[in-house]
């Protein structure tokens, strides 16, 4: 089969898999979620983690919470009752977890966006657009630590994106207690969407139980947006202005006793404001990146190239708008079209950025991602301009449809473009059984013109002509059987400039499966797991 049909035959499947009305048949009816109305606090809410205003009385709870795991779907060991309010400024979530044994509520961290995996702990995800594919996550232990992330496409958690908001908590011979205040500021909504996604977890450590809200399933994550249930009520919410400014200056100052002594201010900022309440846009201006974390320390005993994630404020903001298939879990992508970090950043020196702009969000049925930047001359390389665009559009309750588009080369000294798109096709009623199944592919292409290698990254990947990769994945992610196979190829002339590719000119095969009985009866083993993986790298040019 040649190349060229290859590329025709997965274009053609993207196409098709494009039809919604096509794949119902397949992938099952949808169930209501459950529901719930959010009440208007009548008097001021004191957020201290204790629940005795008269409007926590008064408010009604949610509904049952249930089991997930042990035993799926039966009632909770320990009662939990959550209750919703709202005024014009925040969204106040209170919880009670009752417990029989409060004393060995287990509590461990306490620092912001730990890991609670060994606590006792509270876990919301809000879908204010009700998409179904993107949420808010925020989540507590007794302690009252702060946990929130974004979640992407049903199952990606950016925890580099920090919110204002506040909760606190109680405990007391009863169990323990928390209270959320989330400000609506801290959340993008679209007016018109009068029901939002919510869901609700609590899990009880010593006793391994997970309780939930929602799709309470052995089969389904947390993070699968598109099976939470709805809260509606909202009225005359507000979300302020939206404008954020942060000003600052820099002065550097160098004394040597050869070249003189050499001394200057540089003012800068950034600018973020919410053009649309589900559309934001970011602004930089002479970029100071002085605040920025360091990188671990790597020790690199392979001759392909180490990932090193992004850590500077102005490219991690809304960075889920850019994310594509195949870099879900970015540490261990193979192909990564956009990242962020070949900008201002060349064989780990820096380049100045002069300035950048970013549009990201929702506007109608899609969600967008643009990015413009200027970087400055160095003895290393010429002025730049790169420019990034990323759409998707949502379909059915877990599917999308993407595209991408990339125009930069930070090294070289011609031009360079990455262009291609991607699909997600998915559900969680397979057959109209209660199991996951989904398919996914994606198809890239560069376009680049001939220049001088002048970094280890034009080294490792040619600059010259054309090259494409492509590939495609089947996944039955369950709680018995977890199977997945990928497949892609990834031509020896594909070089993304503004991406990250530690390997080309090969084809993988990736076969992943997992079986995870549940014994009953077995010495108190509740579920056993084994695994096979199976990686097969081919090399293009020496069949």
């Amino acid at each position: 089969m040649t190349r060229r049909f290859r590329l025709a035959a997965l274009t053609i499947c993207w196409c098709g898999l494009v039809d919604a009305h096509a794949t119902v048949l397949a992938f099952g009816a949808i169930d209501d979620p459950p529901q719930a109305i959010v009440a208007r606090a009548v008097s001021a809410v004191t957020v201290d983690g204790v629940l005795d205003e008269p409007d926590w009385e008064s408010a009604t709870s949610i509904g049952n919470i249930r089991q997930r795991e042990p035993h799926e779907g039966e009632r909770a060991t320990e009662p939990t009752a959550v209750k919703l309010l709202y005024d014009s400024q925040n969204l106040y979530v209170g919880v009670m977890c009752f417990d029989s044994d409060s004393k060995h509520v287990i509590a461990t961290q306490m620092s912001r966006d730990a890991d609670l995996s060994a606590d006792d702990r509270i876990e919301l995800l809000i879908d204010t657009f009700r998409d179904r594919h993107n949420a808010f996550y925020f989540a507590t232990n007794p302690l009252g630590a702060l946990v929130d992330a974004l979640i992407i496409e049903n199952g990606q958690a950016s925890k580099e994106w920090d919110a204002v908001w506040l909760v606190r908590t109680h405990q007391s011979e009863q169990g323990w207690s928390a209270e959320f205040a989330i400000p609506f500021k801290s959340l993008s909504f679209g007016r018109g969407h009068p029901a939002w996604g919510f869901n609700f977890s609590r899990t009880i450590k010593r006793k391994m139980e997970e309780d939930r809200w929602a799709s309470p399933r052995l089969d389904l994550a947390f993070f699968q947006v598109s099976e939470a249930g709805e809260i509606s009520g909202f009225d005359n919410i507000q979300q302020g202005r939206g404008l954020d400014v942060r000003p600052f200056l820099s002065n550097k100052m160098l004394r040597n006793s050869d070249t003189g002594n050499d001394s200057g201010i540089k003012p800068g900022g950034d600018i973020f404001y919410n053009i649309a309440p589900d559309l934001k846009w970011a602004t930089t201006i002479n970029t100071d990146f002085a605040e920025t974390e360091v990188d671990t320390r790597q020790i690199n005993l392979t001759r392909f190239p180490l990932f090193y994630p992004e850590k500077r404020a102005f490219f991690l903001e809304n960075e889920g708008a850019f994310n594509f298939l195949n870099a879900r879990e970015r540490e261990d992508a193979d192909i990564i079209p956009f990242f962020s970090r070949r900008i201002g950043l060349i064989d780990g020196s820096e380049v100045p950025l002069l300035a950048g702009t970013k549009l990201t969000g929702r506007t109608g049925e899609y969600d967008l991602g643009l990015l413009a930047v200027r970087t400055g001359a160095t003895s290393q390389v010429d002025a730049k301009n790169f420019a990034v665009a990323r759409v998707r559009r949502g379909f059915l309750k877990q599917s999308y449809v993407g595209g991408i588009f990339t125009s930069g080369d930070p090294a070289g000294t011609g031009s360079s473009q990455t262009f291609g798109g991607d699909f997600r096709l998915f559900s969680s009623r397979f057959l109209k059984t209660e199991q996951n199944f989904g398919i996914d592919g994606f198809l890239l292409k560069t376009s680049a013109a001939a220049g001088p290698a002048s970094s280890a990254v034009d080294r490792v990947m040619p600059s010259n002509g054309n090259g494409s990769s492509f590939g495609f994945g089947v996944r039955y992610p369950n709680d018995l059987w977890n199977v997945s196979v990928d497949w892609k190829q990834i031509g020896e002339n594909f070089r993304p400039a503004l991406g990250f590719v530690p390997r080309t000119d090969v084809r993988k095969l990736d076969i992943y499966a997992e079986f995870g009985p549940r014994p009953k009866d077995f010495f108190n083993v509740r579920q056993m797991f084994q695994e096979l993986m199976v990686t097969r790298f081919t090399n293009l040019s020496h069949n």
